[in-house]
C-alpha cells in the first residue's frame, strides 16, 4: 500500500489520495457507522489542501465507501462488510462498487464496461418496444421456460455462428449469470466424493471461488499459447481430473488466447482421459486484428466433451444477468431439471431485452 504521496508522479495527487484512503477503508479494521478522519486530519496528514480533501471524499462517498452527515462527518458506508481476510478484499472490491475511472484512471479489474459509454437512447427504445405489447409483456413479467424464452433461443443459434458454434434452439439453456451455470455444472455431477477440477493459474478469480465451494481444485501454470501440454497429459497420467476450466480467447485476467493445436489437443485429452471441459466465454468479441471472430473450443467438440458458457454482460450490460450454456446433448434433459432448483427461472424481459438487441446490433436476420 502507498503510504506517501508523490509530487512528481503522472498520477494526480487527487487520484493518489483517493487510492490511498481507500486502501485505508478496505485494509483496516473498520466497522460499518464508524467515523472516519475529518477533513482537517486528512489534509494535516498528507499535506493537500482542504478542496482537494473535499473532492477525494466525495469520490468516496459516490464508489459506495463512505457517507457524510450534515455537522457530524464522515462515516464508513453502512452495510459494507469490512471484517473480512485481506486476500478477499480485491474481489470484493471489485465486485460491489464496480468500475472506477476517475481523473482518466480507468480500473479494468472486472471487466466491467464504463458506465458513461451505454447507450442508453438505444435501450430505452428497445425497453419500450417490450412493453409496448400489453399482452406479450404481461408474459414475459411471468414465470418462463426453464430452458429459457424460445424465441430467444432461436436468435441465439444464428449467433453462436460466429464462434463456430453450430447448435439447434433445444441445446441452448438460458441462466441468470455465467455463477449459476458454474453452479448448476459443479452440482449435477453430484458434490460428493467431490470431483476434481483443473484450472489455469492464473485464471478468473470469481470462479475459483464458486467451483471450490463444490470441487477439489489443482491449477496449473498458463503458458503465453496456453497450457504445456506434455505437462497436462504428464498430470493426467498421475491423477484423475474430472474437470477444466478454461478461457481460450482472450484470457482472464492475462489477455492470452489458446493456438489451435492446444484446442485440438485438449479435445482428443478430454476423450482419452475421460474428463469434460468447461468453457468460459467472455470476451472472443473484442477482437481487432482480424475479420473473423476467434473460434471457440466448442466449435471442436466433435465428441460432446465442452460445456460452453457465453455470457452477455460484456457486449450488452452487467445488469442483464445473462448466460447462454450449451452443455454436451446428453446432459440437456437433466440440467434443465438441475436449473429448475438452482435458477427457477430467469427474467422474461432481459432475455426479451437480448433477442432484440442481437438482433438490432449484429444485423441477423431471423
Amino acid at each position: 500500500m502507498q503510504k506517501k504521496l508523490i509530487r512528481n508522479s503522472d498520477v494526480t495527487i487527487s487520484t493518489q489520495l483517493y487510492e490511498m484512503l481507500r486502501q485505508n477503508i478496505l485494509e483496516n479494521k473498520w466497522k460499518e457507522n464508524d467515523k472516519f478522519y475529518s477533513v482537517r486530519q486528512i489534509s494535516i496528514k498528507y499535506e493537500v489542501n482542504l478542496n482537494t480533501v473535499l473532492k477525494v471524499i466525495q469520490m468516496l462517498e459516490e464508489e459506495g465507501y463512505l457517507y457524510s452527515v450534515k455537522g457530524k462527518g464522515c462515516f464508513v458506508k453502512k452495510g459494507y462488510n469490512l471484517d473480512i481476510g485481506k486476500r478477499m478484499t480485491p474481489i470484493l472490491n471489485t465486485f460491489r462498487f464496480g468500475q472506477n475511472s476517475k481523473d482518466t484512471e480507468i480500473d479494468f479489474s472486472n471487466g466491467g464496461p464504463p458506465k458513461e459509454y451505454f447507450p442508453i437512447q438505444e435501450y430505452k427504445e428497445i425497453i419500450n418496444e417490450i412493453l409496448s405489447d400489453e399482452i406479450k409483456s404481461k408474459y414475459l413479467m411471468a414465470y418462463q421456460n426453464i430452458q429459457g424464452l424460445e424465441s430467444l433461443r432461436e436468435t441465439l443459434v444464428d449467433f453462436i455462428r460466429k464462434y463456430g458454434i453450430r447448435r439447434e434452439k433445444d441445446d441452448i439453456i438460458i441462466c441468470s449469470g455465467t455463477q449459476i451455470a458454474l453452479e448448476l455444472i459443479s452440482t449435477a455431477f453430484g458434490i460428493s466424493p467431490k470431483k476434481t477440477v483443473l484450472l489455469s493459474d492464473p485464471t478468473y478469480q470469481n470462479a475459483v471461488n464458486i467451483l471450490k465451494s463444490y470441487c477439489n481444485i489443482e491449477n496449473i501454470d498458463m503458458k503465453d499459447d496456453g497450457w504445456d501440454m506434455k505437462e497436462f497429459e504428464d498430470l493426467l497420467k498421475r491423477q484423475k481430473i474430472d474437470f477444466v476450466y478454461i478461457m481460450t480467447n482472450f484470457q482472464n485476467p492475462t489477455g492470452i488466447s489458446w493456438s489451435f493445436e492446444k484446442k485440438r489437443k485438449m479435445i482428443e485429452l478430454s476423450l482419452k482421459y475421460d474428463f469434460y471441459i468447461i468453457e468460459d466465454e467472455c470476451f472472443s468479441d473484442f477482437y481487432y486484428n482480424s475479420r473473423e471472430c476467434p473460434k471457440s473450443l466448442k466449435a471442436l467438440d466433435k465428441y460432446e466433451r465442452v460445456f460452453f458458457i457465453k455470457t452477455f454482460s460484456k457486449i450488452v450490460m452487467p445488469a442483464l444477468a445473462l448466460t447462454m450454456l450449451i452443455p454436451p446433448k446428453k446432459y440437456i434433459d437433466s440440467f434443465s431439471l438441475n436449473k429448475y432448483f438452482i435458477d427457477t427461472t430467469t427474467s422474461g424481459i432481459n432475455q426479451k431485452f437480448l433477442e432484440i438487441f442481437i438482433k438490432k446490433v449484429f444485423w441477423i436476420n431471423i
